[in-house]
């Protein structure tokens, strides 16, 4: 007994679903094993498979070693069929995950008598668990959790993944940059084109199947990241006609209060919004031609309560989402796929950022019409040859965001923090700009051969070979404000450093010289920018007795085209992914593994438009000069002539790129060990360790008379500003170290139990990368280099996303009794603290001045650390999730169900941040370092506390949906 409970404590330890990362189709999985005839692998055997979601049979005949593989399986159950002249037929049935790899090994005897059944449930069934490279949750799994069914939410009950990202809520992979994952739906990127974002627009919830999350060890099949893979599919009908249909509802009134909330007295008005969805899949010709089509309707109000002012705003939407598949066989062995997806969401009143502090009373109605379009085939020449072809386009448009009032004072955005002394907020008038639409749009087309090898004493080989071209298409100048301004400006605090509001609540800007600014962003809308990546993989996935070997090379290039044919970047890349693993004693159970590898990151296009106008508006930055006062009746702080122009930056006047500029470039190391601690409990472990270098990083170091620009602008000068050279350096650092811990225990009919757990050594580095609302940015390495004090301005340390400790334990159990089912599913999550920074903005130094060794313009601020980067932890927290559902059979297999679901079931008010602000000292006497920055500071009146509901975990909120299933 003893020796279970530890078992089981070792397993909670650690956590589930641990299939390597291996090649393979990314809509399918493989099925592959060896054939014996006592311990003598055995040629010739004839292997059979079906299933309800293969449309027909397969068959192959076993390889010189015994050996056979099956690929491009749709995920499912599997039954699995052994014969051979004169032996007994086995029977076995085993199921096949989205991307995994399932072994099934078969030992015949002399026939006594016709066939053998085996459970699926033996050793050899299994699929391999032979590290943390990846996760793959289905969908009647995540049905029976707590958990939004959003890809990004599914994704992060996996372990190697945060989502304490500078842009918001985003997922981090590996230490990779957030906007650098890779989203697929169906075989095919769904990212937005900056912020890296699943397009979630093409996600109807009860249609997606399965969700695979690859973290580590990716096959060269996969690029254009260096972070991770979410790989979902939809379900494609069958041979039995199935459906479900649902209504989710939700409340604001169903939310309990935070502390900030309550303290503030905020009320959320009881309105009730419903989000229906409904799917229905079958044949049209058994075997032949199978059908899906699935629907979701949303009509509903959020409630959100803005930062610092607290003020509750609500935000109607509506969205339908529409998607057909069709899956044709034109025979046994030659498939072909269509899948088209619809969406078109309506909102009305949306703050443009989770940092908007105020409504303005005009938020525009935006709408994001969005489609997806795909078309592949499969084909199996030979048992041993396959093939694959798919083209794809996605859609997606901005409409409509953001303000239309082109009136300087009333229709320009304001933003505070302009002196570094207060929380970064929005107010004012809406951001961006409704009558500059922007599309962010992908085609790609893809193809492989895959061919298997059965070589004898080599071995057997399963060798892949692809190339996939693929477009990003982006079109749009992102103007920013409909009247072409942006101000910096502190709002009005009293002396304890609370907010002043006006007669209309709402904030009061104040206008400081030298410290407020005004942002002139001048858009070119319409323009048009493409980047092309052509890609060839190679991949080798070999077994020779107890080694396998993954051996895995990709060459990409990569061209970009802007307005008017101007060439953005011209470039390559080779990257291996190599790998090994060690069965130990040759039956499957424990297994130990290494891997090495190489990923190109994304080309983003807010880096690699730098020198464009399509999402990139010329800016001419103005400090102001006085006089002082406040509000927007005080008219001095609208006149041009009152802002010294300081900086300008006109894509293509002084932005420059280099020659060859690529993507960065991360290298990966893994170490792992995993297998069968006992017959129902899984475990596995792995060491990642990655690099990144090859930053693409902006320069501004050119002091000479060539390193400048005049900037003319309708025919006014505004003279002579120093270029921007966009070039790659290794310079910058970001690394990261992490152990990965998964379990699973299947031991109990009806239970669920898995549980993954982070422990990361290391992620640190210089270099962030990325910030609010901002993808892609560079870090001040490079930008003046003689005068910025690059120890105080970037420093070495902990990166936002450290985490030294995450733990998700997943639970779900059906509870059958005579009335039906009940189903109680539980998460427990565990989040340590998070790494803060203290800083402020201060005005160079007369000294750093004076080093100025003949710059056009210095800049008129620096950010300035203190303590080193991530010198500060936000506390840890943790909550418990909870879901009950009751379903029943009502007439065959229609079931009615109702399912209850509450986040943060005690209503824990921990805190995921607090106010950081700092002054520094300064006057007489106090310290200065060598460039006569102050090195002390001290903390504002707010530090510590919470200032806004953003700083606490989500309160406690119930969820409700009711359905039916057939």
């Amino acid at each position: 007994m003893k020796r279970v409970c530890l078992a089981l404590l070792f397993g909670v330890l650690c956590s589930g679903g641990m299939a390597l990362a291996q090649a393979g189709g990314s809509l399918t999985g493989t099925i592959e094993g060896i054939v014996k005839v006592g311990d003598n692998p055995i040629p010739g055997a004839l292997v059979t498979i079906s299933s309800p979601a293969l449309q027909g049979k397969r068959s192959t005949a076993t390889g010189t070693n015994g050996d056979y593989i099956f690929r491009q399986l749709p995920p499912g159950t599997y039954a699995v069929a052994f014969t051979l002249t004169g032996m007994k037929t086995v029977q076995r049935s085993l199921p096949v995950a989205l991307g995994g790899t399932s072994r099934q090994d078969a030992t015949l005897e002399v026939s006594t008598a016709a066939t053998v059944t085996v459970s699926g449930a033996s050793l050899a069934a299994e699929e391999e668990k032979t590290a943390v490279h990846s996760s793959t949750f289905t969908g009647e799994t995540i049905q029976s959790l707590p958990v939004a069914r959003t890809l990004d939410a599914i994704a992060s009950l996996a372990p190697g993944l945060t989502t304490n990202t500078p842009n918001g809520s985003q997922l981090s992979i590996s230490g990779a940059f957030a906007y650098d994952n890779k989203f697929l739906l169906n075989g095919v990127d769904i990212n937005d084109n900056l912020f890296g974002t699943a397009t979630d627009q093409l996600v109807i919830e009860e249609a997606v199947q399965e969700t695979q999350v690859l973290t580590s060890n990716i096959s060269a099949e996969y690029g254009g990241f260096s972070g991770g893979i979410i790989n979902a599919i939809t379900k494609s009908g069958g041979n039995v006609y199935s459906g479900s249909a649902r209504v989710d509802f939700t409340n604001p009134d169903w939310r309990a209060n935070n502390p900030n909330e309550a303290k503030n007295q905020v009320s959320r008005p009881s309105d009730l919004s419903e989000t229906y969805s409904a799917t229905v899949g079958g044949k049209i010709i058994t075997d032949r031609l199978w059908f899906f089509l699935a629907g979701r309707y949303i009509t509903q109000t959020a409630s959100t309560t803005l930062p610092l002012t607290s003020e509750a705003v609500s935000t109607p939407t509506t969205e339908p989402r529409l998607e057909g598949k069709l899956t044709g066989n034109i025979n046994e062995s030659h498939t072909l796929q269509f899948d088209y997806t619809w969406s078109n969401q309506k909102q009305t009143n949306a703050p443009p950022f989770n940092f908007t502090a105020e409504s303005s009373g005009d938020f525009a109605s935006a709408e994001q019409p969005t489609s997806l379009w795909v078309a592949s085939y499969n084909g199996v020449f030979t048992p041993a040859l396959l093939g694959s072809l798919r083209y794809s386009e996605k859609r997606f448009q901005y409409k409509g965001s953001g303000g239309t009032n082109t009136d300087v004072v009333a229709g320009s955005p304001f933003f505070s923090d302009a002196s570094g002394t207060q929380d970064f907020v929005h107010y004012h008038a809406p951001y961006f700009d409704a009558t500059d639409p922007e599309d962010r749009n992908n085609r790609d087309i893809a193809g492989s051969l895959s061919y298997y090898l059965s070589a004898g004493k080599l071995g057997s080989h399963d060798l892949k070979a692809g190339v996939d071209i693929y477009t990003s298409i982006h079109t749009g100048g992102n103007s920013q404000s409909p009247s072409n301004f942006v101000f910096y400006a502190d709002y009005k605090t009293d002396a304890a450093g609370n907010p002043v509001y006006d007669a209309s609540h709402h904030l009061i800007p104040t206008f400081v010289p030298g410290t407020s600014l005004r942002l002139n962003w001048i858009a070119t809308r319409g323009a048009e920018a493409d980047l092309k990546t052509n890609a060839f993989y190679i991949n080798d996935s070999a077994r020779l007795g107890r080694f396998s070997f993954n051996i895995g090379f990709r060459y990409e290039t990569v061209k970009g085209s802007g307005p008017g044919g101007s060439t953005i970047t011209d470039t390559h890349a080779f990257v291996p992914r190599l790998g090994a693993v060690w069965d130990v004693k040759g039956d499957g159970r424990y297994q130990v593994g290494s891997s090495y590898g190489q990923y190109a990151g994304k080309y983003n296009d807010s880096q690699f438009n730098q020198s464009t106008v399509v999402g990139n508006p010329s800016l001419l930055l103005g400090v102001y000069t006085g006089p002082a006062g406040e509000g927007y009746g005080f008219a001095p702080g609208f006149n041009n002539a009152n802002y010294d122009i300081v900086q300008a930056n006109f894509p293509t006047a002084n932005v420059f790129f280099g020659t060859n500029v690529s993507a960065p470039i991360t290298t990966e190391f893994t170490l792992s060990a995993g297998g069968k601690l006992t017959p129902t409990l899984s475990a596995a472990m792995t060491y990642v360790w990655r690099d990144t270098k090859n930053f693409v990083e902006d320069f501004i170091d050119n002091p000479t008379a060539a390193g400048k620009t005049e900037i003319i602008n309708d025919g006014q000068s505004f003279g002579f500003f120093d270029n921007k050279y966009i070039r790659n350096s290794d310079v910058p650092k970001r690394r990261y170290q992490a152990l990965l811990f998964q379990t699973a225990f299947s031991g109990i009919r009806d239970l669920q139990l898995q549980a993954s757990y982070t422990y990361m050594l290391k992620f640190e580095g210089n270099f962030a990368g990325e910030g609010a609302n901002t993808p892609g940015i560079s870090s001040p390495y490079g930008d003046y280099p003689e005068v910025v004090a690059i120890d105080r301005a970037a420093p070495y340390g902990n990166l936002a996303g450290f985490q030294r400790h995450k733990l998700r334990l997943l639970g779900a159990y059906n509870v059958r009794t005579p009335i039906g089912i009940f189903t109680p599913g539980v998460i427990y999550n565990f989040d340590s603290g998070t790494p803060y920074s203290l800083t402020t903005t201060e005005n160079l130094t007369d000294i750093q001045k004076a080093l100025n060794p003949g710059y056009a313009s210095l800049p008129n601020s620096q950010t300035v650390y203190f303590g080193g980067r991530g010198s500060g932890t936000f506390p840890s927290q943790q909550r418990w999730d909870a879901s009950f559902e009751w379903s029943a059979p009502a007439y065959k297999t229609i079931a009615p169900y109702a399912r209850f679901a509450i986040r943060n079931v005690f209503n824990t008010a921990y805190l995921l941040s607090f106010n950081t602000s700092i002054t520094s000292n300064t006057g007489p006497g106090a310290p200065v370092d060598a460039r006569g920055l102050p090195t002390t500071f001290t903390v504002g009146p707010n530090f510590g506390k919470a200032t806004n509901s953003g700083d606490y975990q989500l309160a406690r909120t119930l969820t409700a949906a009711v359905g039916i299933r057939f």
